[in-house]
């Protein structure tokens, strides 16, 4: 029965976008306006604007504007652990957070649908190139003196920069060297006895 109304509540949305309508923007968001987006269909080649808004309370169009709005507090993003080899072949497990920010909403909100998507592939990319340049003692020293972590923060900061994040800050959460096993066949664990060391 509900099923036959579903054209009545269409309607009504329909007719809602002809109304002028507010929002609200946070303290901690920005946000942008797209107008023109609507129209461009119906009347043919009409030039799209963007305008970009602060805090506050926003009038906008529904049938010609949308609305988007951006976070741009300083917040984390957990590349997860990474297992990865050292230029002289040795395996390390890393695990790296970024603190970033948007400095630019514009280019947050249109040249990617997911920025914190972005934000994790390129970081983990930039993470394995730093690590795989240096051999294991040249990158145990860049570990000890932050120089790794300048690194990793600088890079991840330029390849950001064309989607309107910047990168404040890269932590080294934890690293370990680790030893990888491979298991062919059938063949089962060999057992361990430990213990000889009790």
């Amino acid at each position: 029965m509900f099923d036959a109304l579903n054209w009545v509540n269409d309607l009504v949305c329909w007719f809602g976008q002809w109304f002028p309508r507010w929002g609200h923007c946070p303290v901690t968001h920005r946000g942008v306006k797209f107008k023109g987006h609507f129209l461009r269909g119906l009347i043919g080649q009409q030039k799209m604007t963007t305008k970009e808004f602060g805090p506050g309370i926003y009038f906008y169009w529904p049938v010609k504007t949308t609305v988007e709005k951006v976070p741009v507090k300083i917040h984390d993003i957990d590349l997860s652990q990474q297992s990865l080899t050292t230029r002289d072949n040795k395996p390390i497990m890393v695990h790296v957070v970024l603190l970033v920010r948007v400095s630019s909403v514009l280019r947050a909100s249109t040249r990617t649908p997911d920025v914190d998507d972005i934000l994790v592939q390129i970081g983990r990319k930039v993470v394995a190139t730093a690590v795989g340049r240096l051999k294991w003692d040249a990158l145990l020293n860049n570990i000890r003196n932050d120089k790794l972590l300048s690194e990793i923060q600088e890079e991840a900061d330029a390849r950001l920069r064309r989607f309107g994040v910047r990168v404040e800050e890269a932590i080294l959460d934890d690293y370990t060297s680790n030893k990888v096993f491979t298991v062919l066949g059938s063949n089962e664990l060999p057992v361990i006895d430990d213990s000889e060391d009790e």
